[in-house]
């Protein structure tokens, strides 16, 4: 008498493995956009919008693909334009930085400020 334990064991194997895989899409793409969009915030502080337009246009764009993939159950798009989103993400906040660092320090007082008539002309600007 033939037992059926090996391809039971081997089918349940399977049925659980499938299962298990099925529950990574959805889970990965949502943990995927929710960095890219962290990043993109870090982005937005550090005036990547001015000093790294691409790199924030773009990670904009693929963060809004990624998430319209994932409301389609798209996961494996969503997945990927998510992990576009946020390089870009950080690779613009990380040259947005380093622009911001390398330009001469802001005038304080802007030129054309009102000022009364006899008032002196003072700049005011940041030490170290």
């Amino acid at each position: 008498m033939k037992t059926h334990a090996p391809r039971l064991f081997a089918l349940m194997a399977l049925l659980t493995l499938g299962l298990l895989s099925s529950g990574c899409g959805p889970l990965l793409s949502t943990v995927l956009i929710q960095q890219a969009a962290t990043e993109l915030e870090g982005a937005k502080a550090a005036r990547a919008e001015q000093y790294a337009p691409y790199e924030f246009t773009g990670a904009t764009l693929y963060l809004d693909k990624a998430r319209e993939q994932q409301g389609y159950a798209e996961f494996a798009p969503a997945v990927d334009f998510a992990y576009k989103a946020r390089e870009l993400a950080r690779k613009g906040k990380e040259k947005a930085l380093a622009k911001r660092n390398e330009a001469p320090p802001n005038v304080l007082i802007e030129k054309n400020a009102p000022r009364p008539n006899n008032a002196p002309n003072v700049i005011i600007t940041p030490t170290n």
